[in-house]
């Protein structure tokens, strides 16, 4: 069985909310996270296994997963880390960040995997440094997008890639 579908309430775009409106909106996000806690931890391996044979035998290998949050529980992120695994993915991939990678590091070395920062706008925001965010151990990656680095820097992506190409 797929992840439950949870409800939350919606608020037209631009709405004021009231107090009690957002604490309703906070209350509902919160069951719907423990609700798919819940889900992730009992989840079966199995449904993995069957979708990384099928894209296996048709020749596809699944290098990286887009499954995983540094919010997560401990449990979960090593939920995460295990789906990776069973899918044959060298890690999984999420929002780059220097808190990102301080907490996924860890468990990234734990599974002997990779936890993977992918890039939007952050490497245009002042003081952003691709180091300190590498430096968070040896099991951190990149996935760079160059298109979202040249959009947010103006600069042509090649000395990144250079830099970092190992």
């Amino acid at each position: 069985a797929g992840i439950p579908h949870v409800e939350v309430p919606e608020f037209p775009r631009g709405t004021e909310l009231t107090d009690a409106q957002k604490a309703e909106l906070a209350a509902a996000r919160e069951n719907r996270a423990e609700i798919h806690r819940k889900w992730r931890l009992s989840a079966s391996m199995k449904p993995f296994k069957k979708l990384r044979q099928m894209y296996n035998k048709a020749g596809v290998n699944i290098d990286i997963t887009k499954l995983g949050s540094p919010g997560w529980s401990d449990e979960e992120i090593d939920y995460a880390f295990t789906v990776a695994k069973t899918m044959g993915a060298r890690g999984f991939s999420t929002e780059i960040s220097v808190e990102s990678a301080k907490r996924l590091a860890p468990f990234a070395q734990k599974h002997n995997l990779f936890a993977i920062m992918h890039n939007h706008g952050q490497p245009g925001r002042p003081g952003f440094s691709f180091d300190e965010i590498l430096d968070q151990g040896s099991h951190i990656m990149l996935n760079f997008d160059v298109g979202h680095y040249f959009g947010a820097t103006g600069l042509h992506p090649n000395g990144i890639i250079e830099k970092y190409h190992n």
